[in-house]
């Protein structure tokens, strides 16, 4: 009997070309193991079940974290006021003075600016809900997963493990730093003059907070799930 020319991946189901040495769906080596099978051995293999391969890796967010994560995001969304209205007259700007018909409006410090822009980029990037990828499933069966994950598995929340870590450590010194130059700032305004306005407490006041809900984050014993293509959940 001929020999196949195609060989299915062991690790995701997709099918390739038998001198493939990569799995074109996943990525896994497969060249070698090909090579080492014998003809027949082909001939009878038999794929599997689709969406069965575990693919991923995830935790299970606790309480302490699901209540962090959104802190983060309310922490992250006032930084973002406190800067962007800070530039405005009347607005959350960190002290003024009168001069002559004119006011003056100290603004956020630049380092302000950068420490709170790198909060904002780096949060999504380190703290990743864990789903079905949109090539596997589609984005409309990705939505329907998260909306659903607490009824089909008991679970509220999965974040991704790389990046976890660091980005707990990254962040909190983003929050410390933006912090430190707040309170730096807060002495120098009277020093200048400077009334303080309200958007200046509220620059000190959020890095606290901040460094709260990140340092929650960390994961301690955390549970780990597996899931598969199609996003069918493991335990243990």
């Amino acid at each position: 009997m001929e020999a196949r020319s195609t060989i299915f991946c062991m690790a995701c189901g997709v099918e390739n070309p038998r001198e493939a040495r990569f799995c074109a769906g996943c990525g896994a080596a497969i060249g070698a193991s090909a090579a080492a099978q014998p003809a027949s051995s082909a001939t009878s293999s038999v794929p599997p079940t689709a969406g069965t391969a575990v693919v991923r890796e995830a935790i299970v967010a606790s309480p302490l974290q699901r209540v962090a994560q959104v802190t983060m995001g309310i922490c992250g969304g006032l930084v973002a006021i406190v800067v962007f209205m800070g530039f405005g007259v009347d607005g959350l700007e960190w002290g003024h003075r009168g001069g002559s018909f004119l006011i003056e409006i100290a603004r956020p410090a630049p380092g302000y600016l950068i420490g709170a822009f790198l909060i904002l980029l780096l949060n999504p990037a380190f703290f990743r809900r864990v789903a079905p990828r949109r090539r596997d499933a589609g984005m409309a069966e990705v939505r329907s997963y998260r909306r659903t994950l607490r009824t089909r598995d008991g679970i509220r929340l999965l974040l991704a493990p790389g990046g976890l870590r660091a980005g707990v450590v990254v962040l909190s010194l983003l929050w410390i730093g933006i912090g430190a130059i707040a309170w730096y700032n807060f002495g120098n305004l009277g020093d200048e003059g400077f009334d303080v306005a309200t958007g200046m407490y509220a620059a000190m006041a959020i890095p606290v907070a901040g460094l709260i809900a990140t340092a929650c984050m960390w994961p301690i014993k955390p549970e780990v799930v597996y899931m598969d293509r199609k996003g069918a959940i493991t335990r243990g």
